[in-house]
């Protein structure tokens, strides 16, 4: 018999893991306690080595999102401005609209230039961030999916490399 793999044995180990940790779930169930607390409480601290790719990706992924919320925070705060600004300035030129009973073409020409201008802001608004959320979500492409593409086209210049060097062997020969 072959011996196992030390991928198959952390699949098993891990198995194991799991059968312990829905024991003392369902033990906390019964017991009452919030199985949630129980089960964080109980770690293996004999369990294998952490990877440093593994931190070190976690590192990484950290500082990431940490940064991508900094900046989404930074928007909110900057849209809530805008919200308050924009309501404001509505609020305001109904209160001018309410207090014209009679009003002439260009007060109402002003008064729907201003609002024209206090949502234009705000739409031109949400549509930069509509389109920089897009273009910030989408993630790099990672080595394997850049190989995976370049493969066909490397395959093409190949076989047409080795098309012409028979072409000039049979006709030099």
């Amino acid at each position: 018999m072959a011996a196992i793999p030390k991928r198959e044995g952390s699949v098993m180990e891990n198995l194991v893991d799991m059968r312990d940790h829905l024991k003392t779930t369902r033990a906390a169930m019964q017991a009452g306690v919030d199985p949630l607390r129980a089960a964080s409480g109980h770690r293996n601290p004999t369990g294998p080595a952490a990877d440093p790719k593994d931190r070190r990706d976690l590192e990484e992924r950290l500082a990431r999102d940490r940064a991508s919320l900094g900046i989404r925070l930074e928007e909110a705060e900057r849209e809530m401005n805008e919200l308050c600004a924009c309501r404001d300035a509505l609020e305001a030129i109904a209160a001018e609209l309410a207090a014209l009973p009679e009003a002439d073409a260009a007060t109402i020409a002003d008064l729907r230039f201003r609002y024209q201008q206090a949502t234009g802001r705000l739409a031109a608004m949400r549509s930069a961030s509509t389109s920089a959320v897009g273009a910030s979500e989408a993630e790099p492409k990672g080595a394997g999916a850049i190989w995976r593409e370049a493969i066909p086209v490397v395959l093409a210049i190949l076989l047409g490399s080795a098309v012409i060097a028979l072409t000039m062997v049979l006709l030099f020969r």
